[in-house]
């Protein structure tokens, strides 16, 4: 009875000492799954973090505070010199240096870019602008009035491409309200190149009364230019796929410098998609 005892006594320690095979084996398929379940979800939040939107569309406008000594330096020398002794009381015409100091020469473009990477794009982009300034007075050199009218116009035409780099991540659209659409807002920098095509004319009439046109000058130039311009701003979204850009920066042309060189201010909205 002791031996039956002492045997069963075996195999019972035995028995203990073995692995349970359901609980023992469940614990490390469970884990299993749990870290795959978390793998899961992980990497369905880093898809949702990439919307897909890599392309984008933006168009804007920039406003020019231009050097342009060379064609003030021409009004000084062709009208100011000509006309300041046969007219009394001579006026110097408004010209586009006065409208650049007074923020008032604008342009219109619009383009095509997409993402790089998370931190960088590029874009390919189009546009001009065009305007004339006009002046009209009336003189009476040796006591006969004589109607002056002075008009300066200028067209451009722009391609430019850029490479734009975030060094902070690309703004995120993060709730409703200015505060929100701050903290969401993003530094940016951009380096852009291209090429303008500018016409600048000047026109001078002269008319008596009951005569009409006595006298007419006009002058054309045109230029062919090629143009670098470092940029530095903010982007702030709008919504989840628009956002609006204000940028600074300067232009560096190759040649006629001294005219065309100058500050400029830009704002455009980009729409991603």
């Amino acid at each position: 009875m002791r031996g039956m005892i002492s045997y069963f006594g075996v195999v019972l320690i035995g028995l203990s000492a073995m692995p349970m095979g359901n609980a023992a084996g469940e614990e490390p398929d469970e884990a299993k799954r749990h870290e795959l379940r978390v793998m899961g979800e992980s990497s369905k939040q880093d898809a949702d973090k990439d919307d897909g939107k890599h392309s984008f569309w933006f168009i804007g406008t920039s406003n020019y505070h231009l050097r342009l000594q060379e064609s003030e330096s021409k009004i000084t020398r062709e009208l100011d010199r000509t006309f300041r002794p046969i007219t009394l009381g001579w006026e110097r015409p408004t010209t586009f240096k006065d409208w650049s100091d007074d923020w008032r020469i604008w342009d219109l473009w619009g383009g095509y870019g997409r993402d790089i990477n998370e931190k960088s794009s590029w874009a390919v982009y189009a546009g001009g602008g065009a305007g004339t300034v006009h002046n009209s007075n009336l003189y009476f050199p040796l006591g006969i009035p004589i109607d002056l009218d002075v008009d300066f116009t200028r067209r451009s035409l722009l391609l430019g491409s850029s490479i734009s780099y975030y060094p902070y991540g690309r703004p995120k659209k993060l709730g409703r309200g200015l505060k929100k659409t701050l903290e969401g807002s993003r530094l940016m920098t951009e380096m852009n190149v291209g090429y303008t095509h500018q016409t600048i004319i000047g026109d001078v009439k002269a008319s008596l009364p009951l005569i009409g046109e006595v006298l007419r000058i006009k002058d054309e130039s045109k230029y062919h230019l090629f143009w670098a311009s470092p940029r530095i701003g903010v982007e702030m979204p709008l919504t989840d796929s628009d956002s609006l850009n204000i940028l600074g920066g300067y232009l560096l042309f190759a040649e006629h410098a001294r005219e065309f060189d100058g500050f400029l201010l830009e704002f455009f909205v980009r729409h991603r998609f």
